[in-house]
């Protein structure tokens, strides 16, 4: 692989997305080539610099709670899910299937 292919694929390749045999390739080509191996040592320390300076926050259970239910709803009505049924404590799924008397016409 050349440099360019290499350098779009570092980022992958430093968090551990790749997969095994292409992770491979890119180790031992930045062992072999000193531009990547520099750009390799540079994202590593912009990423130690950014989790110095950004402070990680966690959601709190009623943020995510809140925002889980405002998704659903969203999804139900923008992709016409089939809406939640409140059944005795628990959840289940309608689906909007015709039932084979109705699709056939016959009672």
């Amino acid at each position: 692989m050349r440099c360019e292919e290499i350098r779009l694929l570092l980022n992958a390749h430093m968090d551990g997305e790749l997969e095994a045999e292409l992770s491979h390739i890119v180790a031992r080509h930045v062992l072999r080539c000193t531009g990547c191996a520099h750009e390799v040592q540079s994202l590593q320390q912009t990423k130690s610099l950014l989790r110095e300076c950004i402070s990680q926050e966690h959601a709190t259970d009623p943020f995510v709670l809140r925002t889980t239910m405002r998704l659903r709803e969203s999804m139900v009505h923008h992709l016409r899910l089939p809406q939640p049924l409140q059944q005795s404590g628990y959840r289940q799924w309608t689906l909007p299937f015709n039932r084979d008397d109705q699709a056939t016409g016959t009672d």
